[in-house]
């Protein structure tokens, strides 16, 4: 059973590493959609509008129905538009827009409901460590979001595959 804490906590610092990583598409990505700062700070926002949005309402679905089963629902939403984000040509900008608000809709669906999974897997202070390795790698996954998402981009000279690479 510990299993399960650990790979919540592993799978919310891959959801905020991903978040992180593609909320400022950076040089890359202004450059390939010919966009300004404030246009590419739209896909930040599109993105934390929707997870604000969403989150109460998964947690209102998490204490009614199966709660695993939309955790993994999202998740799948994630990474599938992640990695569809990467694949937008230059010319569907509002695509690329429209795939932040999933992403933040998957990632709203797992990050409610996985600090009440761990709260069911585990008691006392067993439970205490578990939900605090969950919460402590949401800035660590945040930091190596940028870290890894910018060297990636570097080195291939495209933004696109930092979004790749996220998924696996």
């Amino acid at each position: 059973m510990e299993t399960g804490g650990i790979a919540m906590s592993r799978q919310d610092r891959e959801g905020t590493r991903l978040s992180s990583s593609t909320s400022p598409v950076g040089p890359y990505g202004s450059k390939y959609f010919s966009i300004n700062d404030s246009t590419s700070g739209l896909l930040q926002t599109v993105f934390i509008c929707s997870f604000m949005l969403l989150a109460p309402v998964f947690g209102y679905l998490g204490d009614r129905y199966n709660r695993k089963v939309i955790m993994v629902g999202g998740m799948m939403a994630w990474i599938v538009t992640t990695l569809g984000s990467s694949f937008i040509t230059q010319s569907y900008f509002w695509v690329l827009i429209l795939m932040r608000a999933l992403v933040g809709t998957g990632e709203a669906s797992y990050s409610t409901i996985a600090p009440t999974i761990i709260g069911d897997l585990f008691s006392g202070t067993k439970r205490t460590v578990m939900i605090s390795f969950f919460y402590i790698f949401i800035p660590v996954g945040s930091g190596l979001g940028y870290i890894i998402g910018s060297t990636v981009a570097s080195a291939t000279g495209d933004w696109r595959w930092a979004l790749r690479v996220r998924d696996f």
